[in-house]
């Protein structure tokens, strides 16, 4: 098991932890499993921040701006 991995089975709700792993991912070109990371995120600022980077990185502008303005609606 990765560290990453290891570090968030033992603490789920470590908010920063899929935050950090997420942008990991974005930096690999991992994009569909950041997104996944992003998504598990329990805090709302870092869940919709992250995947409104990830959308705008996968290409999908709509989804990308829907997040950022539910993050503005915050």
């Amino acid at each position: 098991m990765d560290p990453e991995a290891y570090a968030l089975a033992l603490s789920p709700d470590y908010t920063t932890g899929y935050y950090t792993l997420g942008l990991a991912l974005l930096w690999q070109d991992r994009l569909e499993q950041a997104l996944e990371a992003f998504g598990k995120n329990s805090f709302p600022g870092y869940r919709l921040s992250g995947i409104a980077r990830a959308q705008h990185d996968l290409g999908n502008p709509a989804a990308s701006e829907a997040a950022l303005d539910e993050v503005k609606a915050m």
